[in-house]
């Protein structure tokens, strides 16, 4: 994968850094004989007076030419959005398409966004990046019919993205479908357990169902990521609270807003 060549899966890949190194030594060096032969060449034509001003001419040409390379390829590397569309004109693959439009998503052009996610789809049917994506837009806008659809689809293919069980996980809890959303949350933490925002949903998961101990092990979990969420130290002082465990609560609960929900209250009861 450290070719100079092209291929059809690398577009912007850290991979080729290796590979760029060794292509760009030999483009200096490529460059500094054809330098050499282009003098060589003209030296016969030229009059010993006039030796300086055609090395000159040759060494501000090649400035020219890069300072408007550089500058047309810092125009086209000023963003992602700018970037990807460069690239989807010159080769508008599935994978291009979808990086093209989580670049519009992420600048707030959601339906351009969508519009793009369907292309890529269309494109290459057995890529499931899209679908995922699509899925989140859809459960963002409380379209859960189309947001399972699309994770479904996602699962058809074989995609295992971590935000795919998540979100998967979490349709089934509003569903209240404990079971499916328990087995989707743990699926996620396998496929990425530094994430503390799903450690945390599996904890308020476990909490409804009360079982009480698994719940605190996962808020621990993601207070220990650096989970900062003013709902997890409310969840987590209360379970405590429930447990029995006074002192820690009022340690977590001193950490939330105190307007937030009943956490001024419950720190009260802590302390009387």
């Amino acid at each position: 994968r450290t070719s100079i060549f092209p291929t059809t899966e690398l577009v912007c890949d850290y991979k080729t850094y290796p590979a760029s190194f060794g292509m760009m030594v030999m483009i200096a060096f490529l460059l500094t004989h054809a330098v050499i032969w282009l003098y060589n060449k003209g030296e016969s034509f030229v009059d010993q007076t006039k030796k300086v001003h055609v090395q000159w001419v040759l060494i501000g040409s090649l400035c020219i030419a890069f300072a408007v390379a550089s500058g047309v390829r810092n125009i086209v590397w000023r963003s992602e959005l700018d970037f990807w569309g460069d690239v989807m004109q010159k080769a508008p693959k599935s994978r291009v398409m979808n990086n093209y439009a989580i670049a519009l998503w992420e600048t707030g052009k959601t339906q351009e966004a969508i519009e793009y996610f369907y292309k890529a789809i269309e494109k290459d049917n057995t890529y499931g990046e899209p679908h995922v994506n699509l899925g989140t837009i859809y459960q963002a806008r409380n379209q859960n019919d189309k947001a399972m659809e699309h994770y479904k689809r996602a699962l058809e293919i074989g995609e295992g993205h971590p935000e795919l069980f998540h979100n998967l996980g979490m349709l089934h809890f509003a569903n209240r479908s404990w079971a499916a959303a328990e087995y989707c949350l743990k699926q996620a933490i396998e496929l990425r357990s530094h994430n503390g925002k799903t450690h945390f949903n599996l904890g308020k998961l476990y909490q409804i169902l009360n079982r009480l101990p698994e719940a605190l092990v996962c808020y621990e979990q993601a207070v220990q990521l650096d989970f900062n969420d003013k709902e997890l130290f409310y969840l987590y002082g209360s379970l405590c609270f429930d447990m029995g465990r006074i002192d820690k609560a009022i340690a977590i609960l001193e950490r939330t807003d105190k307007n937030f929900q009943d956490t001024a209250f419950l720190l009260g009861c802590c302390y009387y």
